[in-house]
């Protein structure tokens, strides 16, 4: 099952912003047991928390983020190591 307390335990739980919506979204989330409904959920809070720009790279790093909404893999290749950021396209 996929795991967010850490990310949500920073953002959410921490009350470092005063966004009901934030909290009412997050809420549901650690009684989900269903990892595909888990997942759903916790996109909808981390849209929320990137919309309104609570987190976001201040740093250099070798990682990339994004959303599957705006991207997908052009890849057929299986592989335990980084994936290269030229095989993710624009949809």
């Amino acid at each position: 099952m996929m795991d967010v307390s850490g990310q949500l335990g920073r953002h959410v739980d921490s009350n470092e912003y005063d966004d009901p919506m934030l909290a009412k979204l997050a809420a549901p989330i650690d009684s989900i047991m269903d990892d595909a409904a888990r997942r759903k959920q916790a996109a909808q809070v981390f849209d929320h928390i990137t919309e309104n720009a609570y987190a976001y790279t201040v740093l250099q790093s070798f990682s990339f983020f994004t959303h599957t909404k705006d991207v997908r893999l052009q890849s057929t290749m299986v592989r335990a190591e980084n994936l290269n950021p030229h095989e993710f396209v624009w949809k």
